[in-house]
């Protein structure tokens, strides 16, 4: 059978799909297999891809699941690996508009763009970037830390050890590419920070006296990356949901989300209130005060905070049997007449 009469045949959709299970909906494997199907798909898939050195094959491999998100129009001259990746589920046709499509499924090009990525890239790019991963994280989870720290945390990773005098070479050679810290004191410090914010940030943890809090892998993971996406828990997406709820206008309700989340703020009751206030968060409505301090504890309770070296605060509470109060909102008639005292955290 040739590649034209092959992608006739399996172009059986009207409308093209990407997830995996849904094209083998579409190429008609019945319910009570699809999930042996698509494991063995994805099984076979990884092991094709690992052993895959050809030249020829990986380049229309790029072509096919790299190109405008892995949906390309069907190429007029393709060679028999297509023909191979069609027949094994590994691409799927598609006509719609009466135009033939091939499509990559989204989880086979991640797997195919993730060992693309491991192969090409050199032992000393691959340590770099991880390195890299991890000063994102640290700075993260910490918003202030040293090289010692630094690498302590690497070194419990990985075979390969740095010492100290690397770690500082590193954050020095990289200031220009990581543009998120700056280095003062012999200290790594998020540019969120100021000098007094990050020396008030040092006394802080000195003060707990609970040392800096140790990551896991998956924990570093998550917060090796640039931006902010690791806040998003489920305690952060219920507090976004509450505050959409409350705050009409789109824009007011992310830049108040954003405000109280916020790593130097997070925890203050009296920003939070502050913010709250000049946007029209109705006070009076004593259902709304209690359902947002609720859902706001929940969230600030299970944040890793950079007050308490990286911990969240149930961790503070658990491990090291501290007495945390609840999360109270300031409200503006209990508010003190003296405006020139100095702004505690209030600790829940």
């Amino acid at each position: 059978m040739d590649l034209e009469k092959t992608v006739d045949l399996l172009a059986k959709n009207t409308t093209p799909v990407y997830s995996l299970k849904d094209c083998l909906k579409k190429a008609g494997v019945p319910d009570e297999m699809l999930v042996d199907v698509y494991t063995d798909t994805i099984t076979r898939f990884r092991s094709m891809v690992y052993v895959l050195n050809n030249v020829a094959a990986r380049i229309e491999l790029d072509e096919l699941s790299l190109l405008t998100e892995g949906k390309l129009a069907y190429p007029k001259d393709a060679s028999p690996i297509l023909l191979s990746l069609l027949l094994h589920m590994y691409v799927f046709a598609f006509k719609y508009k009466e135009a033939l499509y091939i499509v990559m499924p989204d989880e086979l090009r991640s797997i195919y763009e993730e060992s693309y990525t491991f192969e090409i890239i050199s032992d000393e790019e691959r340590h770099l970037k991880d390195m890299s991963k991890y000063a994102i994280a640290c700075l993260n989870l910490y918003g202030v830390f040293d090289a010692g720290l630094f690498v302590e945390i690497w070194n419990k990773h990985h075979i390969e050890k740095i010492n100290i005098e690397e770690a500082v070479n590193f954050f020095i050679d990289n200031l220009i590419f990581l543009d998120d810290y700056y280095i003062q004191d012999g200290y790594i410090i998020s540019t969120m920070l100021d000098e007094n914010g990050f020396n008030d940030l040092l006394d802080s943890i000195d003060d707990l006296d609970i040392g800096y809090y140790m990551p896991t892998k998956s924990v570093i993971n998550t917060f090796g990356e640039k931006g902010m996406e690791y806040r998003k828990t489920k305690y952060f997406l219920e507090l976004e949901e509450f505050i959409e709820s409350i705050f009409s206008d789109a824009g007011v309700a992310e830049e108040v989300l954003s405000f109280i989340t916020y790593p130097t703020v997070a925890g203050y009751a009296d920003a939070i209130s502050d913010c709250l206030e000049q946007e029209g968060f109705p006070f009076d409505d004593e259902q709304a005060v209690n359902a947002f301090e609720k859902k706001y504890e929940s969230f600030y309770r299970n944040m890793r905070d950079w007050d308490y070296g990286g911990y969240t605060a149930t961790q503070v509470s658990i491990l090291f049997d501290r007495n945390l109060l609840p999360f109270k909102l300031d409200r503006p008639e209990l508010k003190k007449i003296n405006s020139n005292s100095k702004p505690g955290k209030q600790r829940s």
